[in-house]
């Protein structure tokens, strides 16, 4: 027990504290360390952002390719098609469209409207928007339909930009080029994609 006692007499006789120097450079060592920490997380942080962006764009043009796609795949390849008489390309002031007859002969149009007008319903689904227009065969039985994706699919992308062309209309009268832009809402990232298809 006398032992004990003297330890602990030694103990508080040799304790010492820590200086403000200390306390200073381990604050300041702290701060840098802290510092180095932030800039790589907010660094991932954007390339996160960024990747998000970038696998959602890809999502939604997909997507949109996908629909035209299927769209122009039943066009028909009748005496008319080979000749590029059932294919129409045409601008008009607000969208890109393409005008052309499936294989049971009706029309069947895709555009993008790029307006900026605010009401959405289904003959005018909004900005940025593909727009499917099938238009009516009384003889068959159909009536006119328009057809488009509800505005969450588009995950906060709009179409900026959809464009229909042929490369070289004399040797391949049925290949089309998509262009496609589209543009975040809130980021304002963009990514442009196209496609070929054969009708």
């Amino acid at each position: 027990m006398r032992r004990a006692g003297q330890a602990l007499r030694y103990l508080r006789r040799n304790q010492q504290g820590t200086t403000l120097v200390e306390v200073a450079v381990t604050l300041v060592l702290s701060g840098i360390l802290m510092a180095a920490a932030t800039a790589v997380l907010s660094s991932g942080i954007r390339m996160h952002g960024r990747m998000t962006a970038v696998s959602q764009a890809e999502t939604v043009a997909n997507l949109l390719l996908e629909k035209m796609t299927g769209e122009l795949s039943r066009a028909g390849l009748s005496d008319a098609a080979e000749s590029g008489d059932c294919l129409w390309m045409e601008q008009d002031q607000n969208a890109r469209w393409l005008a052309f007859l499936d294989r049971d002969g009706r029309l069947v149009t895709l555009c993008a409207s790029t307006s900026t007008e605010e009401e959405a319903d289904l003959e005018n689904p909004g900005s940025g928007q593909l727009r499917v227009r099938y238009a009516a065969m009384p003889e068959a039985g159909l009536k006119e339909e328009n057809w488009h994706y509800d505005r969450q699919v588009y995950l906060g992308y709009q179409i900026e930009s959809l464009t229909f062309s042929r490369d070289d209309p004399d040797r391949h009268p049925d290949v089309v080029r998509i262009d496609l832009t589209l543009k975040h809402g809130g980021s304002g990232f963009t990514c442009h994609t196209f496609r070929y298809v054969k009708m």
